[in-house]
C-alpha cells in the first residue's frame, strides 16, 4: 500500500493507461514531475494499481478511477504492483505482461510509505 496526504482539491500528479490485456489493472502511464505522486518516491510509471482507499478497481475505467481520486481528501491509499514484478514476454499473437519474481523479490509484495505534502493545485489528470 502507499499511503499519500493530498491537500483539498490538489492533483496527486499521476496519468493512467489502460492495460494492454483485457481485465488488467490500470497502469501508471506518466507522474508530473514534483507532484504528490512523484515525491512519494514508492510510486513509478508501469506500476499497476489495485485499488484506492480500499475499494478495488476491477471493472472500473479510467474515468471512474479519476473521479474517484478527485474525491479522495487528505489520506489516499493505493494499492499497487510494482513494476518491476512484471516481465514483458512477446507471444505470436499479442505481447502479455505477467507477474514474476524479480532479484529476490516477491510477487506479492506492496510497498508501505506515507509522506507530507505542501499544498499542491493542479487540473492536470489525477
Amino acid at each position: 500500500m502507499v499511503e499519500l496526504l493530498k491537500p483539498k482539491g490538489a492533483s496527486l500528479g499521476l496519468t493512467l493507461r489502460e492495460p494492454t490485456t483485457a481485465g488488467g489493472a490500470l497502469i501508471i502511464s506518466k507522474l508530473k514531475e514534483a507532484g504528490i505522486a512523484d515525491r512519494c518516491g514508492a510510486l513509478h510509471v508501469g506500476d499497476r494499481l489495485l485499488s484506492v482507499n480500499k475499494q478495488s478497481l476491477k471493472g472500473k475505467s479510467i474515468t471512474d478511477v479519476y473521479r474517484m481520486l478527485r474525491r479522495c481528501d487528505l489520506t489516499v491509499e493505493l494499492e499497487i504492483i510494482p513494476a518491476h514484478n512484471f516481465t514483458h514476454t512477446t507471444t505470436s499473437d499479442s505481447t502479455s505482461h505477467r507477474p514474476t519474481e524479480s532479484k529476490g523479490r516477491h510477487f506479492s509484495n506492496l510497498i508501505n510509505i506515507s509522506i507530507l505534502s505542501n499544498t499542491f493545485h493542479s487540473h492536470e489528470n489525477f
